[in-house]
């Protein structure tokens, strides 16, 4: 039976058991469907465990998988080390040739929150067709070597979908432990090759206050 959304999350099991218990419960506070890869056996979701070692292809093929189990019209894409608002998951695509992002997320590390205008992988809500389509061809040109670790729609070469961004009303809190292996860690404007847009700083995260990583 075709649903209008579902969760697609992928893990390698590579993080802190109080971080990643901190995201999942976010995750099961959605009301949606979860179905799961891992490289280690896990109960959360309709979970399917891939004997690889973590790396982009490995995590290419979780993607590929979860997009292939899924029975949703739209998905969003959730990462093991995200907080996730409730809110996040309220959010209507109506498109299927589009790429949508919530904009409204905030990078933690325990001490400082930063947060700019950007289009991150763990932000996506997607027509899962849209996905699957980019996502096998990643698969393919990773094999082949040729690196596209980009997130879809921020760059040529896989497909020419147009993106749109959108803000939930409680932001999500990308927690940056050490071990992230997707996007940046980057905690100061200096930090950057050029100014992002709308950065800002603070001590704090917004509807959040401070957010413990140790376990």
């Amino acid at each position: 039976m075709v649903v209008y959304k579902e969760i697609i999350y992928y893990t390698d099991n590579e993080i802190d058991d109080h971080i990643a218990k901190l995201c999942k419960d976010s995750l099961s506070k959605s009301g949606l469907n979860i179905v799961s890869s891992s490289l280690k056996p896990m109960k959360f979701g309709s979970n399917k465990v891939m004997d690889r070692k973590r790396g982009y292809l490995t995590l290419f093929m979780q993607i590929v998988d979860c997009l292939e189990r899924s029975e949703a019209e739209y998905v969003f894409f959730c990462e093991h080390d995200v907080i996730y608002s409730k809110e996040h998951f309220d959010f209507k695509p109506t498109k299927k040739d589009v790429y949508y992002y919530n904009n409204n997320v905030w990078k933690w590390n325990g001490e400082k929150a930063v947060s700019y205008d950007s289009r991150w992988l763990s932000q996506l809500c997607c027509s899962r067709e849209l996905a699957l389509q980019h996502y096998r061809k990643k698969v393919e040109l990773e094999r082949q070597g040729i690196k596209k670790r980009f997130e879809p729609a921020t760059k040529r070469g896989i497909d020419n979908y147009k993106s749109e961004i959108w803000e939930s009303e409680i932001p999500n809190v990308d927690i940056r432990h050490g071990k992230n292996l997707t996007g940046v860690s980057r905690f100061k404007v200096e930090d950057f090759r050029s100014k992002p847009k709308n950065f800002k700083e603070l001590n704090y995260i917004p509807h959040y206050g401070t957010i413990n990583l140790d376990s």
